[in-house]
C-alpha cells in the first residue's frame, strides 16, 4: 500500500474500503437493553493511508436496506467518484489496513459514552471519534440493485486462486489481473456477458441511470419494533421519533446478530 501511495498521479485520492462491524443502535444502560433487539447500522469506510489522512465512513442502517452485494457496491458508487478499484489479497498475517484504525476510534469514542439514542446521535459520535472524518448516510433510495453480468470464466494460467490483485477501470469492460505483486503490468480479461458489452456501447452514458433502485425501505419486523419502542421511554423525547417511523415488513430477516 505504500508503494502504491508513493506511486500514485499525486491529482488523485488513494483510499482503502472496509466495511465495519456491526453498530446496535440504541446503546443504553438499562437493563431492558441488553435483553432487547437491536437496529444494525452499517458502516463502509474509505480512509486514505497515512496519519491524519482523510476519511469517509459511509452509513446506512437496517430499516432502510441491508448488507447484501449492490449495497455495499452503492455506498461506493452513490458518494465517490471512483475510477479504479483495486482488490489487493493481502497475505495471512499482513491484513490490517488504515480502516481498522478508524474503526478502532469509532468503537473507542461510543464505549466513552454510556447512552447514545438514535441514527444522529450515533453519527455525530462516529465525527467526533477522529479528525479529518466526514459521515455521508444514504438511504434506500440510493441502492442500485446492480445484476451479476459476470462470465466468470478465467484464463487458464489465471486461476482465481493464484491471483494477487484485481483492478477494474472506469470506462472498461475489462478486468484487469496480477498472480504476482511485483508483476509489472495487467493481463486484461473481457468481463462481461457478450449482451451486456452490447448494452454497454449502446448506453454507456445513461447505463447507471436505467438500472432499478429499491423504491421502499427494507423495513424489520413488528416484534423487533416493538421492542425498539419499548426501550423509547429510557430516552429523551427528541429521540424517540427515529423508531417510531422506522417501517414494518414481516419478510425482513432480522440482522443484529449479524458480525
Amino acid at each position: 500500500m505504500d508503494e502504491d501511495v508513493k506511486n500514485i498521479d499525486p491529482n488523485t485520492k488513494f483510499f482503502t474500503a472496509y466495511m465495519q462491524k456491526v453498530i446496535l443502535m440504541p446503546k443504553l444502560t438499562v437493563k431492558e437493553c441488553f435483553f432487547s433487539r437491536k437496529l444494525v447500522l452499517f458502516n463502509e469506510t474509505f480512509v486514505s493511508p497515512g496519519k491524519n489522512q482523510p476519511a469517509y465512513c459511509i452509513l446506512w442502517h437496517e430499516g432502510e436496506s441491508g448488507r447484501n452485494a449492490y449495497n455495499v457496491a452503492s455506498a461506493k458508487f452513490s458518494k465517490l467518484n471512483i475510477k479504479t478499484i483495486r482488490i489487493v489479497y493481502l497475505e495471512p498475517g499482513h491484513t490490517y489496513m488504515a480502516a481498522d484504525a478508524v474503526h478502532a476510534n469509532i468503537s473507542m469514542k461510543l464505549a466513552q459514552n454510556k447512552n447514545i439514542y438514535d441514527k444522529n446521535d450515533f453519527t455525530q459520535k462516529i465525527k467526533e471519534s477522529r479528525k479529518n472524518l466526514d459521515v455521508l448516510e444514504i438511504t434506500h433510495q440510493d441502492m442500485i440493485i446492480f445484476k451479476d453480468d459476470f462470465k466468470r470464466v478465467f484464463p487458464k494460467e489465471f486461476k482465481i486462486t493464484s491471483l494477487k490483485i484485481v483492478e477494474f477501470r472506469k470506462g472498461f469492460q475489462s478486468i484487469f489481473l496480477k498472480k504476482s505483486y511485483d508483476d509489472e503490468t495487467f493481463k486484461e480479461f473481457p468481463a462481461l456477458k457478450p449482451e451486456v458489452q452490447t448494452l454497454f456501447q449502446e448506453e454507456k452514458e445513461d447505463l447507471f441511470k436505467s438500472l432499478k433502485r429499491e423504491t421502499e425501505p427494507r423495513g424489520i419486523r413488528l416484534a423487533k419494533k416493538q421492542e425498539l419502542l419499548k426501550l423509547c421511554p429510557c430516552m429523551p423525547a427528541s429521540r424517540r421519533r427515529f423508531f417510531e417511523n422506522l417501517t414494518v415488513n414481516e419478510n425482513a430477516k432480522d440482522l443484529d446478530n449479524v458480525v
